[in-house]
């Protein structure tokens, strides 16, 4: 990095330093003074100079190894680097140790009246002048140095005092703390216990706002989410789209008097099909002698039925539906235009395929929605669990030309909760009733992997039965546990919690590592648990 370098001169005084700082064309100045120079061993120079170096905008460096300098550097808060390639660092600033020490180092101020042997420090006065006199002023001179230095630092003492306070008020606090506060004892227990396989059924109001424990009638709550799916498929049926051939149809009535013909009146020619645009009235036959003797003729336009080339007849007779051909028939000029032009359209095959695939979506996390969507504190109840859709609509239509399609519906998910707790409640309630001794409790009620059966429905009411194991072992009062092994040392509380009935095993932990007894009761967690070992056959 570019930087100007000064050299400063044994005359130059602060103020020509100021200057030539100013003066430097580059951010970054080092400044190299010569040895033993005295105009940088002065505080208020220091600072001076750090001063006019920020009003400057530049950022200086003193370049220098004198350790005189290092501690006015410091307390200027000026970088020093000990050569132009060295890496400037701030030094260390004087501690309040070494300014008193230069304060009592300082020259005494000099008295006027006092002798020059005295002020140059020379305090032994010849024997013969007035040696009386002399030997009371030595001892003056004694005294006064030794009280100047006998003289109490009290501010010195009070900060001493104050810190021996505040850091016997924190060793409390870390005591208390410590030994108050943090320490805790977890107590798990590994209870002897037996499986009781439990039933109980109970009854579930949708329109109900309160919990009937005693009755077994708890309040239902509904959750609902609707969710629309849609499933593409690729078209697989074709359609002829080519234009329709069209001509003239002369109708030739023999011996027969069909009146007028409506629109739509159908010519076949072997398996093809065309069928008249507008009505017509065929004229009636002239009879001579009871016969037909002049058979009577019409045109009407006609239009193929269908699109194609194979309705580009040539002249031909037809036959017309619900005619016999020697009564009446059609006689077809030429008929032209038709084109054919094969296209992908929709089957009704295709939209059942698919409508098939899109009703048996599994919807897989949509029973985990449904409990969330309960909330918290509901038990759901799976057997509730109800799915039911809409009609499924197919975009395009059947028969309508297309290279895909899809097919959606709309589906509703429903389920039923109770309130968790009040569940507990009536299944412990009929737990309790099977329970052997007075000394046994339900250590766990088996709600968690219980199954539930729907056994009546109505308009919002249904009838339900739950299926668990549970778990029934020894009765131990927690509180009163942890109120008995408050203060007890490892090995007593590890006595007093296996004597206890029912018990198999315990684990104990005190913590942190320097807690060596159980504390106060309510930093004693104790928990009673299950584990297959535990469980009596």
């Amino acid at each position: 990095m570019k930087k100007d370098v000064i050299y400063i001169d044994v005359e130059d005084d602060i103020t020509t330093i100021i200057a030539k700082v100013k003066a430097a064309k580059l951010n970054i100045v080092a400044l190299v003074p010569p040895k033993r120079s005295t105009v940088l061993q002065s505080a208020v120079n220091m600072k001076l100079l750090k001063r006019a170096a920020k009003d400057a905008d530049k950022k200086l460096v003193l370049v220098s190894s004198e350790a005189t300098l290092m501690p006015l550097a410091g307390a200027a808060g000026l970088y020093v680097a000990k050569s132009l390639q060295s890496k400037p660092e701030v030094p260390p600033a004087p501690t309040e140790h070494s300014l008193e020490d230069t304060a009592l180092d300082a020259e005494p101020e000099l008295d006027p009246t006092a002798p020059i042997g005295e002020l140059a420090g020379d305090v032994e006065e010849p024997e013969a002048v007035e040696p009386a006199a002399s030997s009371k002023t030595k001892t003056v001179k004694k005294s006064k140095t030794k009280k100047k230095s006998d003289i109490p630092n009290f501010e010195r003492f009070r900060n001493k005092l104050l810190i021996g306070g505040a850091v016997l008020i924190l060793l409390i606090v870390v005591w208390v703390v410590a030994f108050r506060i943090i320490p805790k004892a977890d107590i798990t227990i590994l209870a002897r216990a037996s499986q009781l396989n439990s039933n109980v059924e109970f009854t579930v109001d949708n329109q109900a706002t309160d919990n009937d424990i005693e009755n077994k009638v708890l309040a239902g709550e509904q959750a609902r989410i609707v969710k629309t799916e849609t499933e593409t498929f690729e078209a697989t049926g074709e359609k002829n789209v080519g234009e329709k051939a069209s001509g003239t149809m002369t109708v030739v009535n023999r011996c027969y008097n069909p009146g007028t013909l409506p629109a739509g009146t159908t010519f076949s020619s072997g398996s093809l099909n065309f069928v008249s645009t507008q009505a017509v009235s065929v004229p009636d036959s002239a009879l001579s002698e009871g016969s037909c003797s002049s058979p009577s003729s019409v045109a009407v336009p006609v239009r193929a039925a269908a699109p194609g080339d194979q309705y580009n007849l040539a002249e031909t007779t037809y036959a017309i539906a619900g005619y016999s051909k020697s009564d009446v028939y059609g006689s077809g000029n030429q008929m032209s235009g038709g084109t054919t032009e094969v296209a992908k359209v929709v089957s009704a095959d295709d939209i059942k395929k698919a409508s098939e695939k899109l009703l048996a979506t599994s919807f897989a996390d949509v029973r985990t929605e449904l409990r969330e969507e309960l909330g918290e504190g509901f038990y759901a109840i799976e057997a509730s669990f109800r799915k039911t859709n809409q009609d499924v609509v197919a975009t395009p239509k059947a028969g309508q030309q297309a290279n895909e399609g899809t097919v959606s519906a709309e589906f509703v998910f429903t389920i039923t909760g109770v309130d968790q707790t009040a569940l507990a409640e009536v299944l412990e309630a009929s737990q309790q009733e099977s329970l052997s001794g007075p000394n046994q409790s339900i250590l766990d009620n088996g709600l968690e992997t219980a199954e539930t059966e729907i056994t009546g429905r109505s308009a919002g009411v249904i009838e339900v039965k739950l299926s668990t194991s549970a778990f029934v072992g020894p009765d131990i009062n927690t509180e009163e546990l942890a109120e008995e092994v408050s203060g007890k040392r490892f090995s007593e509380v590890q006595k007093i919690v296996l004597e206890k009935e029912g018990v198999r095993s315990a684990e104990i932990d005190f913590s942190p590592f320097w807690v060596f007894s159980a504390p106060k009761a309510s930093r004693v967690n104790i928990e009673v648990e299950l584990s297959e070992a535990s469980v009596d056959d």
